[in-house]
């Protein structure tokens, strides 16, 4: 599906990069192999491989230099006299590599056919069935009877080799979305370069392919075909929809057979196997089955790492079939069984199907892995041993599509339209939406008001956009890798997997190629003005503390703002010591864990303001914004609301309250109490560390005694009465220190006066030494009593 290669530019400025360049990119994918079988690829493969400046890399290969199992067939490359690597591809021809990426190749066009008018050659290419797939933006060329206004943002021309007027004709090329209403009517769209089915031609698709192709309540749409209805163009080979008599929608699938469709949605097909085959003993059955090469894959989810531990509430579940010598305890969160039609109890063996990513080492010694199996089941909510009991009972499974067709319709259903082919180009292409014409006043007037809050709203867009590319450009070539939009979807598998919503946007689990999980964040336009955007990237950007999250990469493309970021597996601080209050919780920590959190907020909160090139405030320290990696370490995350400045100046301009109610310092309110300055994240940590050590809330209003509601004052008393603090934790003898510690460096940091707050220097100091070194504070606020 043919997408602008840089998306945030102006249309002009594409088509003289496509004029001059001819470049096109190209969806590869990787893997990766391990020990032994990794350096003799290595060897074989690697060695010598390179030509120019161009490192070949499978799937591609360097013929006459690697073995043929170095590459896909199709993507041979070739070295030239000159150095260049060349690859020749179907209907473009011999094409030279410019260079590699994570997702695509970049490749020039050659001859002299391409020269002379690439959009209309591009128009007309057409790679349906090949293994490439065209990476730019959709266009279409309109054809004027004369010459036009144009505009940068959706239309530019005449382009010359098409029609610059010496034929009567004008032909321009305008953003694919664009309607036909904004040019004069002696306008008509021409040609698409592989984006939408319009006029004539999406009526006629719709009239033969859609009219009669519902099976049931199952509705046939393309790459399937409902056969003995709609005509063979109507859908991909191999992908032939029958009717059964009782209603059923049947697709038969290689080494799966006839399978009866559940439903379809954007990534999947849900299918339920039939055949008593599969009924005997549907785990065996489906460990074994293997689609390699086919266009059908089942759907598997690599959302899993050792090396993280295991953690049922995120992600897709696969699973190994694991034979034990010996009954053993199964746990519904990681193993189930034994599966009876697997097992053979007269010969002392048990079978239990386990999550694929389990350790052995948590089995008996007796246990050995037999089989690997595919994807059953959407774990979030749901035990792995439920989900297996439901795939025995149910034999349902997804399945997705190794083909571009589906890709390209997959684009299609996130912009909102249904996918078809175009026989004129051959090639799939969206749906163009229909355009209704308004009758009466009133729609008028709304047709109005909405087109006038479009215009408002893309205004407002384009300001932040150009905005945050200011700011990008002024930033240098220290920020973290720039990701587009294409790229961030493939990252996240399409936002398949929802972490959280936050203020500023959803954050979503995703895997970066290499296989490091990462933690998307997708910023809503509606919001900040760009400021979350730029206040992250310009703060946590450029360091690297053990104890600050790190901000891996960044997405700014039109109005879309995303930000990738390490992913951190416990999540958040707030989940822990909120949950000690239900007493069947296991996130509970003791009290020891406890202080080691805080001292590397400590440290981190430290390192912001004193370890910087530039003093960087972070204004929204709480349990919320505070991480944890897998060995529980804490890492402050959020800069959303932080502000930079000069390590000399101790007082912050402040034009708006920043914060969460319950930990803002009191002159963020008032300036009486002082001014603003990094005093006031000391301040929030203090009343951080009092709901670690409380397990509770500052400002309860569920507490039932008014004279415990305020929290903070509650310690205060206590301590100063020299009473037990009495926790909604079970704390050991020995604990007693590291309480009294926390709570007297807590209370000095929420001093309501900022010059008698601690650095966080000092508090580093204090939770670094001993209770009986921490002085008593003074009384941090005015009585309630």
């Amino acid at each position: 599906m043919n997408r602008l290669l840089i998306y945030p530019y102006s249309l002009r400025l594409l088509l003289l990069l496509l004029l001059h360049a001819n470049s096109i990119a190209i969806h590869i994918w990787h893997q990766d192999l391990e020990g032994e079988e990794r350096e003799e690829f290595i060897k074989d493969c690697q060695t010598n491989s390179t030509c120019g400046g161009i490192d070949i890399r499978y799937p591609f290969r360097l013929i006459n230099s690697t073995p043929t199992y170095c590459g896909v067939q199709g993507l041979e490359v070739s070295c030239s006299a000159a150095g260049e690597a060349i690859i020749t591809l179907p209907h473009l021809g011999p094409c030279k590599i410019i260079k590699f990426d994570t997702y695509f190749v970049r490749i020039k066009v050659e001859g002299d056919e391409w020269a002379r008018c690439p959009l209309q050659k591009l128009s007309s290419t057409n790679l349906t069935g090949s293994i490439y797939q065209l990476e730019s933006n959709n266009y279409k060329l309109v054809k004027c009877s004369s010459e036009i206004a144009t505009d940068p943002e959706w239309i530019t021309g005449p382009i010359p080799c098409l029609g610059n007027g010496s034929q009567g004709e004008w032909v321009y090329v305008a953003k694919p979305e664009a309607s036909m209403d904004q040019l004069p009517s002696g306008c008509v769209s021409t040609g698409i370069g592989g984006a939408n089915l319009e006029g004539e031609e999406r009526e006629e698709f719709i009239k033969d392919c859609q009219t009669n192709s519902t099976c049931g309540e199952i509705d046939i749409r393309y790459p399937f075909r409902l056969v003995n209805s709609t005509p063979a163009y109507c859908g991909v080979q191999g992908l032939e929809v029958s009717c059964s008599a009782a209603g059923d929608a049947i697709i038969t699938l290689p080494h799966l057979g006839p399978c009866k469709i559940i439903k379809f949605d954007t990534y999947s097909v849900r299918i339920k196997v039939e055949g008593n085959e599969w009924a005997r003993c549907p785990l065996q059955k489906l460990s074994s089955t293997n689609l390699t090469g086919s266009i059908y894959q089942l759907e598997h989810y690599y959302g899993y790492y050792p090396y993280y531990g295991y953690y049922p509430y995120y992600g897709y579940y696969n699973y190994k079939l694991v034979a034990c010598s010996s009954e053993i305890t199964t746990d519904p969160d990681w193993i189930s069984g034994p599966i009876k039609c697997l097992s053979d109890e007269s010969e002392g063996q048990l079978v239990y199907a386990a999550d694929a990513w389990a350790s052995m080492d948590r089995l008996p010694s007796g246990c050995v892995t037999t089989g690997i199996g595919g994807w059953i089941g959407y774990a979030r909510g749901r035990r792995f041993g439920v989900l297996v009991q439901g795939f025995i009972q149910t034999l349902q499974m997804d399945v997705s599509l190794n083909i571009p067709e589906w890709e390209i319709c997959r684009d299609c259903h996130e912009e909102g339209k249904q996918c078809g082919f175009s026989r004129r180009r051959n090639q799939t292409a969206c749906l163009a939406r229909r355009h209704g014409i308004s009758v009466g006043g009133f729609v008028v007037v709304l047709t109005s008001l909405i087109i006038l809050y479009i215009l408002k709203t893309s205004k407002k867009d384009q300001e932040i956009r150009i905005k945050v590319e200011q700011f990008l450009a002024t930033y240098g070539d220290a920020k973290p890798t720039r990701y587009s939009f294409s790229d961030i979807k493939k990252i996240t598998m399409r936002f398949k997997n929802k972490l959280g919503q936050g203020g500023y946007g959803s954050v979503y689990k995703g895997e970066l190629p290499n296989g490091i999980p990462v933690a998307v964040k997708m910023l809503e336009s509606s919001k900040g003005e760009g400021q979350e955007f730029t206040n992250e990237v310009a703060t946590i950007g450029r360091i690297h503390h053990i104890n600050i999250t790190r901000l891996l990469g960044f997405c700014s493309e039109r109005s879309t703002r995303a930000l990738v970021y390490e992913f951190m597996p416990n999540e958040s601080l707030e989940k822990y010591i909120f949950s000690r209050q239900d007493k069947g919780s296991k996130k509970s920590l003791s009290m020891e864990k406890l202080l080691n959190i805080a001292i590397g907020i400590a440290r981190g909160i430290e390192y912001l303001h004193q370890g910087c090139e530039q003093r960087i405030l972070h204004f929204d320290i709480k349990p919320h914004n505070i991480l944890l990696d897998y060995d529980l370490n804490p890492k402050i995350s959020d800069f959303g609301l932080a502000k930079l400045c000069s390590r000399d100046v101790s007082i912050v301009t402040m034009t708006a309250m920043r914060g969460t109610m319950g930990y803002i310092a009191p002159e963020m309110y008032c300036r009486n109490f002082g001014t603003v300055s990094y005093k006031s994240d000391v301040y929030s940590f203090g009343m951080l560390l009092l709901e670690m050590i409380g397990g509770r809330k500052n400002l309860d209003p569920e507490i039932g005694r008014e004279s415990e509601i305020y929290y903070p004052e509650w310690v205060y008393d206590r301590l100063v009465e020299r009473q037990d603090l009495v926790l909604t934790m079970e704390i050991e003898q020995n604990d007693g220190e590291i309480l009294q510690k926390l709570s007297k460096v807590a209370l000095w940091c929420i001093q309501w006066s900022p010059t008698e707050r601690p650095t966080m220097t000092r508090v580093l100091h204090m939770l670094l030494g001993s209770s009986e070194e921490v002085h008593m504070p003074p009384k941090p606020f005015v009585s309630q009593h």
